[in-house]
C-alpha cells in the first residue's frame, strides 16, 4: 500500500503523463488511435460498441462498393500531406455519413488539427452540426466523452457540446462553415478542409476555402456531392482526379461493366424484362442483365473500382458512385416502379438539373435560354439541362397529389422488396415510403437573410423526402415530352367538383340568389380567399395558384370591402 501523500504524487504524474498523451495522439493515450489503425478498422470498432447512424446500427456488409472508400482516407498526417479524394456521387449512398466519421478519425487521430466543414449556406451547416454530425456521436460514449469533456492541469472538466457551428473535440477544433459568406471561408487557418454539397459551389469558392490550409503541413481536402453541371462544381475536381469508377463483375463471363451507362448501354444492355429468356433470374421481373454476354446479375455490388484516368495527378483520388451499385434489388418484382421511379429521378437530378430563383418561370431548358440568363459558357449546357423553380415545381406535383390528379395503385396491395439496414423485407411501398415522404414535404416562405425579403422555399421536414422529389422531376420530364416547358393541369374530375362548396350548395338548396351564395361560401379569415394578393385563383405576390380557402401565408394582408 502507498501512503497518502506517494500515492497522491502518482496520480498526478499519471495525470500529467495522460494529458501529454492526449496531446501528442500516441497510442498510450486515453482514447487514442493506434498508429496502425486505419480508418475503416476504426469505424468497424466503433460499430461493434454500438455506433448508430440515423439510429441504425453501422455497417458496411450490405455496401461492399463502399469499402475502398473508406480505405482511400490516410492513417497518418505524412500520407495525408497535399493530397485530396473526391467523391462525385448519386444521393441517398450514406456519403455524408463516410465523410463526417473520416473529420472525427482525423480530429481524434492527428490532434490537435483545425477541421473546416463546409456547405453551401450557413442554414445547412447548422443542420449538418446537429442533425448528422451530434446524433452519431451522441450514440457513442467515447466519442460522446472526447467532445465534452477536456483535461486541462491534469484535471478533466466537462465543456459541453460546444457551440453549433464550433465544435471542439479530442483537442481539435472542427467549424461548420459556408462558401457563401466572406467572413466565413478568410482568416481562419485549416489543416483539414471538407466540402459537402459541392454541386452548390463555385470553383472559386472551393479554392478560397482551400487556400485556409496554406501555411499547413497536413493540406487535406476531402469533396463530395452529386454533379450540377459537366466541368463545373463537383465534376471539374472528379476529371482532375484518377476517376475510379466502379465496375460490376459478371457471375458468368467475368466481365467487368460500369452499369451507370457511360455509353449509353442502359437500360437496353444492361436491364432486362425477364419472361424466361435470362437464365437463373426471377421470372416476370425487372434485373440486371450483364451488358457483356447478357447473363444475370444478382448483386451489382460484386466488383471493382477502375481508374478511367490513370496518368491523373497521384495525388487526387476521385471516385464516381452511381445509384446502381447500392441497389441489390433496384428493379425487383413486377412492381417496382416506386422505386425505378426514384432511382431514374436521381440521376437526372444529380447531373442534368439545377435551381433557381426563377423570376417568371418554372423551368427553363438549357435550349431556351434567352441571352441574358446564360450564367455559364455555352459549351457548358446541353439541350436537356434544365434550371428548375424548385418552390414551383414541387407545388404543382404536391397540388396534383392533394387534387387527387395522380392515379396509384392499391396502397395496401402494391408491395416491394427492399433492403432496409442490409436486411431485405416486403413492404406496401406506396403506404410505408411513397406516401410518407409526401407528408415531409413542406412549401414554407422565410425572409431571406440578405434582402429581408419573403423567400420562397421548399423545406425538407425531418428525412430527405426523395419520392416527392422524384414525383417532381417526373413532372419536368412530362413536361418536356410533350414540347412545353409549363405544366398544365388538367380540369378536376366531376367528383371534385361535386365537393365545390359553392355547387354543393346550389345542389342541396336550389334558388338561393348568388348573393347570399357568395356570403355562405366565403373564404374564411385568414385564407387566401380573403388576402388583397389574390385574384382568380392565384397569388400576385407570388405567382401561382392558389385555392380560396388555402391558409395566409406571411405575405397575407386582409382584403379591405
Amino acid at each position: 500500500m502507498f501512503d497518502q501523500p506517494q500515492s497522491s504524487a502518482i496520480a498526478a504524474r499519471l495525470r500529467q503523463r495522460i494529458a501529454l498523451e492526449l496531446a501528442r495522439g500516441g497510442e498510450g493515450g486515453v482514447g487514442a488511435i493506434p498508429a496502425a489503425m486505419t480508418f475503416r478498422e476504426w469505424c468497424e470498432g466503433l460499430a461493434a460498441r454500438g455506433m448508430l447512424v440515423d439510429r441504425k446500427p453501422f455497417s458496411l456488409t450490405d455496401r461492399p462498393a463502399l469499402v475502398p472508400i473508406y480505405d482511400a482516407i490516410p492513417s497518418t498526417t505524412a500520407e495525408a500531406s497535399g493530397r485530396m479524394v473526391v467523391i462525385q456521387k448519386a444521393t441517398q449512398l450514406g456519403l455524408t455519413v463516410w465523410e463526417t466519421l473520416a473529420d472525427l478519425y482525423m480530429a481524434r487521430k492527428w490532434r490537435p488539427v483545425n477541421i473546416g466543414l463546409f456547405l453551401p449556406d450557413q442554414n445547412t451547416a447548422a443542420f449538418k452540426s446537429e442533425r448528422r454530425f451530434m446524433p452519431i456521436v451522441r450514440s457513442t460514449p467515447e466519442l460522446y466523452r472526447e467532445l465534452t469533456h477536456r483535461l486541462e492541469e491534469g484535471k478533466d472538466r466537462h465543456i459541453g457540446e460546444g457551440n453549433v457551428l464550433t465544435r471542439e473535440f479530442a483537442n481539435s477544433l472542427l467549424m461548420f462553415l459556408w462558401t457563401t459568406g466572406k467572413v466565413s471561408t478568410e482568416s481562419r487557418p485549416m489543416d483539414v478542409v471538407s466540402l459537402d454539397e459541392v454541386q452548390e459551389m463555385t470553383l472559386d469558392q472551393i479554392d478560397k476555402a482551400r487556400a485556409r490550409m496554406g501555411d499547413s503541413e497536413v493540406a487535406f481536402t476531402l469533396m463530395l456531392s452529386t454533379a450540377n453541371m459537366p466541368d463545373l462544381d463537383i465534376n471539374f475536381w472528379y476529371k482532375e482526379g484518377t476517376q475510379e469508377v466502379w465496375h460490376t463483375e459478371c457471375p458468368h463471363c467475368g466481365a467487368f461493366s460500369d452499369l451507370s451507362d457511360p455509353t449509353g448501354t442502359f437500360p437496353a444492355k444492361s436491364i432486362g424484362y425477364n419472361t424466361g429468356q435470362i437464365a437463373g433470374a426471377p421470372l416476370d421481373e425487372y434485373v440486371w442483365t450483364c451488358p457483356v454476354c447478357g447473363g444475370w446479375i444478382e448483386d451489382p455490388q460484386r466488383g471493382r473500382y477502375i481508374a478511367q484516368n490513370p496518368n491523373a495527378d497521384p495525388k487526387i483520388r476521385s471516385f464516381l458512385l452511381p445509384r446502381a451499385v447500392h441497389v441489390r434489388q433496384a428493379l425487383d418484382h413486377a412492381h417496382h416502379h416506386a422505386v425505378l421511379l426514384h432511382e431514374l429521378a436521381a440521376a437526372v437530378e444529380g447531373f442534368l438539373a439545377s435551381y433557381a430563383d426563377l423570376r417568371d418561370d418554372a423551368m427553363v431548358w438549357g435550349d431556351d435560354l434567352s441571352r441574358s440568363d446564360r450564367k455559364t459558357a455555352e459549351e457548358d449546357r446541353t439541350r436537356y439541362t434544365i434550371t428548375l423553380n424548385q418552390y414551383r415545381c414541387m407545388q404543382t406535383t404536391l397540388h396534383r397529389v392533394r387534387d387527387r390528379m395522380c392515379l396509384f395503385p392499391d396502397p395496401d396491395r402494391l408491395e416491394q422488396d427492399v433492403i432496409d439496414n442490409g436486411q431485405t423485407r416486403r413492404i406496401p411501398i406506396l403506404r410505408d415510403w411513397v406516401f410518407h415522404h409526401f407528408t415531409k414535404t413542406a412549401l414554407v416562405v422565410e425572409q431571406d437573410e440578405a434582402t429581408r425579403k419573403p423567400r420562397p422555399k421548399v423545406l425538407k421536414v425531418g428525412i430527405d423526402p426523395y419520392f416527392s422529389f422524384a414525383a417532381m422531376l417526373c413532372d419536368v420530364a412530362w413536361a418536356r415530352a410533350h414540347g412545353t416547358s409549363s405544366i398544365y393541369l388538367p380540369q378536376r374530375a366531376p367528383e371534385i367538383m361535386e365537393s365545390d362548396p359553392v355547387t354543393r350548395l346550389e345542389k342541396t338548396m336550389p334558388g338561393l340568389p348568388r348573393d347570399i351564395i357568395g356570403y355562405m361560401t366565403q373564404a374564411p379569415e385568414g385564407t387566401c380567399g380573403r388576402c388583397y394578393s389574390y385574384k382568380g385563383g392565384r397569388c400576385t405576390d407570388r405567382e401561382f395558384a392558389v385555392g380560396a380557402t388555402d391558409p395566409g401565408c406571411p405575405l397575407y394582408v386582409e382584403r379591405v370591402g
